[in-house]
């Protein structure tokens, strides 16, 4: 209980200078979508860790029993996607790509009858999904906290201006580079003047709308190709930003390293003078002008790793685009799902979510983590990118590899059969 009130207070003091802004968020959204969406917006902040504080967090960690049931889930609407970024895993498959449809959305969301945020990502490019629009109005008609991630590259104005009239409440645009030439070498199809203009274009409108939302953030995955240019992220987002908001939100996450992607990684020993370079750049502007999270950039340095006690990641089931229920997303972001498909909690298309919830898998993770000890579907095919799991308990299946994976360079991406925008073979 020490631990928890100091966990308490120091939530609260980091958050104290944002207070003001979350008080005019909060009137914003009940003004826009109505007193449900306001309380949904104030429990996502309080008690969510992606988004908000995460005030709960170490008494679920702890007690898992306190959780009856996820308020937040995050669901991956498509596989689809015709960029070659060379971090991800998507670009080193040969699965088919596939959607949900807006009626398969529905059916996940009625299982969770008082459901209060989703986040609709995964591994593809959303507005790939042919139903993505009518899958984000169907989660804002039912007054969800709803968020996103984005390149931005098929934001056009006819669908940032829905973004706004709907009230999707936030989008977190990701892109890895402060220039042309950067863009183009590690999120390959990707333009860099589009997906600024694109970005521009919403904050453009939610000021001709006065409008608060959607929230824009920003995600970099820190690389060696940009590593040393992370101060200059802040000048590029704070002019896309302009006067559409007051505070802007950035995460600095390090790559999520797997074999065919591994050559991206940054020297660990860069990190320090990188953040604090950051830092630097950020007193430049107003106090409140940055709300930063490193959080994920000490990811894969062992030592800076949490006890895998403080885990509370599985209180934000993740749902793949097959229906296959993951503890958290992390487990899908290592170019092994097709492994560890097998070893997940169930599909909410073949069984009813809370029979999953009270099922074998999720009551042996939950018993394990208060007790301190690695559950194994952590652990499988390599250790937790960021809790302390231990060393993974197998090595990962030898398998035929492909002929044209990235080189070291970084220059080239694995040659799948071209995809168009559509997503549809050119």
């Amino acid at each position: 209980m020490k631990e928890f009130a100091k966990h308490i207070v120091s939530r609260a003091s980091k958050s104290r200078p944002y207070v003001k802004w979350l008080m005019e968020q909060t009137t914003g959204i009940v003004r826009k979508r109505g007193l449900k969406a306001g309380l949904n917006y104030l429990w996502t902040i309080t008690f969510s860790i992606e988004d908000g504080v995460g005030l709960l967090y170490p008494l679920w960690s702890k007690r898992p029993g306190l959780l009856r049931y996820p308020g937040r889930i995050e669901v991956e609407v498509t596989t689809k996607c015709f960029l070659k970024c060379l971090k991800c895993e998507q670009v080193y498959w040969n699965e088919p790509q596939k959607s949900l449809s807006a009626k398969q959305v529905e059916q996940v969301l009625d299982e969770f009858p008082s459901l209060k945020a989703i986040s609709l990502s995964g591994i593809g490019h959303n507005y790939q999904n042919p139903e993505y629009e009518k899958i984000l109005k169907l989660c804002c008609d039912r007054s969800l906290y709803v968020q996103f991630f984005d390149t931005f590259l098929l934001i056009t104005p006819s669908r940032a201006k829905n973004l706004v009239d709907w009230g999707v409440t936030k989008v977190w645009m990701s892109i890895d580079g402060v220039d042309e030439k950067t863009v183009a070498l590690q999120q390959q199809g990707s333009s860099y003047k589009k997906v600024v203009e694109n970005a521009k274009f919403l904050t453009k409108y939610k000021l001709e709308k006065k409008s608060r939302f959607p929230e824009l953030g920003f995600t970099v995955v820190v690389t060696k190709y940009n590593i040393d240019r992370l101060p200059e992220f802040l000048d590029l987002f704070d002019d896309i930003v302009g006067d559409s908001q007051r505070m802007i939100m950035v995460q600095f996450i390090r790559l999520i390293g797997f074999e065919e992607n591994k050559h991206l990684m940054p020297d660990a020993s860069l990190l320090k003078d990188a953040k604090a370079a950051v830092l630097e750049r950020a007193s430049r502007f107003k106090r409140e002008r940055f709300r930063m999270n490193f959080t994920h950039f000490k990811y894969n340095v062992e030592d800076n790793k949490e006890p895998i006690e403080c885990c509370a990641s599985w209180a934000v089931p993740f749902i793949t685009v097959d229906g296959v229920v993951y503890p958290c997303c992390g487990l899908t972001e290592g170019n092994q799902r097709k492994h560890i498909d097998k070893s997940a909690f169930g599909n909410i298309f073949k069984s009813p979510f809370r029979k999953i919830w009270h099922g074998d898998g999720y009551k042996d993770l939950k018993a394990r983590i208060s007790k301190g000890e690695s559950p194994d579907i952590c652990r499988m095919y390599r250790p937790c990118t960021a809790f302390k799991t231990g060393p993974a308990l197998r090595q990962m299946p030898v398998e035929p590899r492909l002929d044209n994976v990235p080189v070291a360079s970084g220059n080239t991406a694995y040659e799948r059969p071209a995809r168009t925008a559509e997503g549809n073979e050119a």
